[in-house]
């Protein structure tokens, strides 16, 4: 029987375990196995975790306008982007602020328009309670709605 892991990240955040059965049966049919609270500082510190934040930026960009083939290869024209572009676990965020789980809700945008990252690497415990998370699935969602 494989385990699946769901780590919740919401104005509170989680990290659940569950078992999972047959392919004829949905992904995730049990409760979880277990569950770790990422909006919590002992969730976060049991995943080895920090969260961190930055806003994010309109810029004036340069771009290509459409061509003839309706592709970005015509004239280049102003445009507008985003900074900072924010990547995959290699991006380098240690400039960006560390904020405590339990603040996750608290609001940080100030306006009508605003985007913001929020980052947390995590390293999975051996176990979490009773449950050894070796072999299971790791789900994470997530809902922050500042």
């Amino acid at each position: 029987m494989k385990a699946w892991l769901h780590v919740l990240c919401a104005i509170g955040a989680g990290f659940v375990l569950s078992a999972a059965a047959g392919a004829e049966e949905p992904v995730f049919p049990h409760a979880p196995k277990a569950a770790i609270d990422l909006a919590t500082v002992d969730g976060v510190a049991l995943l080895n975790g920090e969260w961190r934040y930055s806003d994010t930026r309109i810029v004036e960009a340069s771009f290509k306008s459409a061509g003839a083939d309706g592709q970005p290869t015509g004239r280049t024209v102003k445009n507008y982007d985003y900074e900072p572009r924010s990547g995959g676990r290699d991006y380098d965020d240690p400039h960006w602020k560390i904020i405590a789980a339990d603040s996750l809700s608290k609001r940080r945008g100030n306006g009508r328009l605003g985007f913001n990252w929020y980052r947390i690497n995590l390293t999975v415990p051996a176990r979490v309670g009773d449950f050894v998370t070796a072999g299971s699935t790791a789900v994470f969602e997530t809902a922050l709605d500042d």
